[in-house]
């Protein structure tokens, strides 16, 4: 946006804040003439803003291309100059120069205005200049994010897959009681979990082996035989 000498902008009711924009008066009631706050009023050619002590309105009309005093507003011509805010609809209503608020209704009397210079809004000038986000940036963002999705995943799936684990280990040591697991030392004198064919059951007993062979034990005294009454009562 620029602020210049140029012509006039239309407003419906009143001008901007006075620190913004110089009233030049009433037109057509209900709109006033307006200037950037920066340049005086100038009302000899249908209000042009000047600089302050002096009369651009020829320098104006001479110029190769004609402006508003402000660059984002749109400039017309009907019989005159004068700006209305972009976008906004310019007509002509019994002779007088007009501007209405987009969408308002118009009555079909009036003549609508062409703008010869359309103004630049901050909004377009921003939107141009803003540069469009590279395609290798988008596609590396979805990358990024299916990877992080696939690691989530996983980390997930490994606890879960831990945590059955041990709750299966859990159980199998609650139903069996007996079961035990003995532990083994190696070199470094470190306990490591045997093999599950090292587990035993605490009712298993081995036998341990003899220190000495077994000895026939001598006989007390030589046997006899026994007497005739005695024989006789053992067969009986």
């Amino acid at each position: 946006m620029t602020i210049q000498q140029g012509f006039a902008i239309r407003r419906n009711g009143s001008c901007l804040a006075a620190d913004i924009e110089r009233d030049c008066g009433l037109k057509t009631f209900p709109f006033r003439a307006c200037c950037p706050i920066a340049y005086e009023c100038q009302n000899i050619y249908n209000s042009d803003c000047c600089p302050t002590g002096r009369n651009c309105t020829e320098e104006l009309l001479a110029a190769p291309k004609q402006v508003c005093a402000n660059s984002s507003w749109d400039l017309l011509d009907n019989g005159g100059y004068f700006c209305c805010e972009s976008g906004s609809t310019g007509f002509n209503s019994n002779g007088k120069n007009l501007c209405a608020s987009p969408g308002a209704f118009l009555p079909a009397s009036v003549q609508l205005l062409r703008p010869i210079v359309t103004g630049a809004t901050d909004s377009s000038s921003g939107n141009a200049s803003a540069s469009p986000t590279p395609t290798a940036t988008i596609a590396g963002s979805i990358a990024g994010g299916i990877a992080g999705l696939m690691i989530t995943g996983i980390a997930i799936w490994v606890i879960l897959r831990w945590r059955q684990r041990q709750k299966a280990r859990k159980t199998k040591e609650h139903e069996d009681p007996d079961i035990c697991t003995k532990a083994q030392l190696d070199d470094t004198s470190r306990v490591h979990e045997a093999a599950d064919d090292a587990k035993f059951s605490r009712a298993q007993v081995e036998e341990l082996p003899a220190l000495f062979p077994p000895v026939e034990l001598p006989a007390s005294s030589a046997p006899t035989e026994l007497a005739a009454e005695h024989q006789d009562r053992m067969e009986r």
